[in-house]
């Protein structure tokens, strides 16, 4: 498990600093725009919908609700959303979680793919889950597990950009974006590098707590796996040498040693 953790971190970082557009990357980016769509729907907002760009810079367009939990619900959702997918990948079967992200997948587009990029982009995803979802288990737990690891690791490297860089992102249909991390600090007062921090040290921790969570419960559900295949074969093993389960439940006896008599 922490060989897998390892090599799912590592995909996405790299695949991170391609200067292509990757699946990956977009994928998270998706998951964090719909977190904003959820929150705004749940503080009374009137959701449009959200869109993605090409090159990972996402906005989600509505009106009214309440601004600081939505600009919070982003970074929020979209780690929350990694920690599901890390909690499902060692609870569930590994179809039963590429089922699950696929249905969560459909479901964002309710609120609507606002540019023909997300559509584009949704379709294909989506089509791509359902091969995966024909492909062997380990297959299968790599991506779901490589899709959690884009989801918690989106926060830390936002972060670091806005830190880095000081620009805006590229424009999502004609609308100028900025990080949520600069409109965080707009709205509570907060400078920029002390808000990123805060949540960047909220996401290493919940990233340190995933992989000591995931390793501990996969090396658990690898040893009872193996404890029912061993009993499984025993009792394959009974069933086709009935004599060998007879003899094992009938003691054997001792032959008695002739008695002796001193005179």
């Amino acid at each position: 498990m922490l060989r897998l953790q390892i090599a799912a971190y590592a995909v996405v970082f790299v695949l991170w600093l391609v200067p292509i557009p990757n699946p990956v990357k977009l994928l998270a980016v998706t998951f964090h725009e719909f977190s904003h769509a959820l929150a705004g729907m749940l503080t009374g907002a009137s959701v449009f919908g959200f869109a993605i760009a090409p090159g990972g810079s996402g906005v989600t367009l509505g009106v009214g609700g309440s601004r600081l939990v939505i600009l919070l619900a982003g970074h929020i959702g979209s780690c929350l959303w990694g920690v599901w997918l890390y909690y499902v990948s060692v609870h569930w079967r590994p179809l039963a979680c590429v089922i699950a992200l696929e249905l969560v997948l459909v479901s964002s587009a309710m609120f609507g793919w606002l540019n023909g990029f997300t559509q584009v982009f949704g379709f294909v995803t989506i089509l791509v889950l359902t091969l995966v979802a024909m492909a062997p288990d380990p297959v299968r737990l790599f991506f779901v597990q490589l899709v959690g690891s884009a989801c918690c690791l989106y926060a830390p490297f936002e972060v670091l950009g806005s830190i880095v860089s000081s620009g805006g992102a590229p424009n999502v249909m004609d609308v100028r974006t900025t990080s949520d991390i600069a409109q965080l600090a707009e709205v509570t007062g907060i400078p920029t590098l002390l808000t990123g921090l805060s949540v960047f040290a909220v996401q290493a921790a919940v990233l340190v707590w995933l992989v000591r969570y995931t390793c501990r419960k996969g090396a658990r559900n690898a040893f009872s796996m193996e404890r029912a295949k061993h009993k499984y074969a025993k009792q394959i093993w009974q069933d086709i040498h009935p004599q060998e389960q007879r003899l094992k439940l009938i003691p054997r006896r001792r032959p008695r040693r002739p008695r002796t008599s001193h005179h």
